[in-house]
Formats: C-alpha cells, sequence, structure tokens
C-alpha cells in the first residue's frame, strides 16, 4: 500500500485546488544580487522576532528591492496572511512583489502566494517536493536556502537575470 503523508495543515487535494487557479504571467525580472539582500532586509525588521525569538517573518518587496510590508507570527501560513492582508487591505498590486518567507516553503506557501499573483517566492529554508512541483505547472519562481550569497532555485529560473 503507498500512502502519501504530507506536512500540510489543510485537508484538500492540492491537484484539485490548482485546478481553478492559472499559472502566473509575469514580467518580473531581477537580478540574484537583489534577491540574496533580502534576506539581510527582512532580519533587520523583524522586531518582534528579536523581541520573543521565535516567529516566522515573511516580507513582501517591490521590484527594486524595497520593503512594502513585513508580517509576523508563531506560524509561517499567518505570517504570510498577514503580509497579504496588508496590501490587499490597502489596494497594493502584488503582481510585481516578492515574497521572502523564514519558514519552509510548502505546497500551501506555493498556493498563497500564486492566487495572490506574486511570481516569485523565496525562502530562507527548503522547498518541499510538493511546493515544487506545483510552483513549476503554476508558473512560480520557486526559491529557497535563500542566505548569504546562496540561491537555491526551484522553478522557473527565467525571472533571474543578470
Amino acid at each position: 500500500v503507498l500512502r502519501l503523508v504530507r506536512s500540510g495543515c489543510g485537508r484538500a487535494d492540492p491537484a484539485e485546488m490548482i485546478s481553478t487557479l492559472p499559472p502566473l504571467t509575469s514580467d518580473l525580472r531581477v537580478t540574484p544580487a537583489l534577491l540574496t539582500s533580502l534576506a539581510h532586509r527582512v532580519i533587520a525588521h523583524q522586531e518582534t522576532y528579536r523581541q520573543s525569538g521565535g516567529l516566522h517573518a515573511v516580507a513582501l518587496f517591490d521590484r527594486q528591492g524595497k520593503l512594502v510590508v513585513i508580517g509576523e507570527d508563531i506560524g509561517r501560513h499567518n505570517a504570510l496572511d498577514k503580509a497579504l492582508g496588508h496590501c490587499i487591505l490597502r489596494g497594493i498590486p502584488l503582481g510585481d512583489k516578492i515574497a521572502y518567507s523564514t519558514g519552509r516553503a510548502s505546497y500551501e506557501m506555493v498556493l498563497k502566494t500564486v492566487r495572490a499573483g506574486i511570481p516569485i517566492l523565496l525562502s530562507r529554508s527548503s522547498a518541499t517536493t510538493l511546493a515544487i512541483d506545483l510552483a513549476e505547472k503554476l508558473n512560480c519562481t520557486l526559491i529557497g536556502y535563500a542566505r548569504g550569497d546562496r540561491l537555491s532555485v526551484y522553478a522557473h529560473p527565467e525571472r533571474i537575470v543578470e
């Protein structure tokens, strides 16, 4: 008997979820230098993390690398929801933004960023196999281990240019 075990919190079938999501279309192009600079900016703005020592953050940046918003929470999904909610409530367009997460890039994180229209998702941590598969199908640039000068590009590297 073959069983699929996944770490996600949701109960929905990922294949069913992407059936209603069109692949992203975006002309966003960024340099590796811009992407590697984002981790330092997130750390510099993690006020609550410095006080508590144990929170995730998701920051949204524009195409020039300017910080738009940072959301912090004990859960990486909630941190993403806070950042997205901030932009949605203020009418800030998301189709040209970059999301940087301090937590693992799971399929749920990919689905949320794609649903919001964000074409690039970076994670300071790893990406799951299912997240990579979904990012590939949904035309999302997915990057893991975004620390220091290191980037592991898992899907759609064409958005990263010199």
